[in-house]
């Protein structure tokens, strides 16, 4: 099941969806990123990620 939450200010807080098809991120600029998550027979979900300053990125193989 679907499941985004957001907290008492509105932010995003938790979010896990299931079967994606593909998932797309991409910078926008040092302080925004755009995400896309592709999914079959439901709509496609679209997040934008913003912040006061330059966001990194990392990730890991699990």
């Amino acid at each position: 099941m679907d499941r985004i939450d957001y907290d008492d200010a509105g932010n995003l807080d938790d979010v896990a969806i299931e079967n994606v098809r593909m998932f797309r991120l991409e910078y926008m600029d040092d302080n925004r990123i755009w995400i896309r998550l592709y999914r079959d027979n439901k709509p496609d979900l679209v997040f934008h990620l913003e912040a006061a300053g330059k966001i990194a990125g990392s990730h890991y193989e699990d």
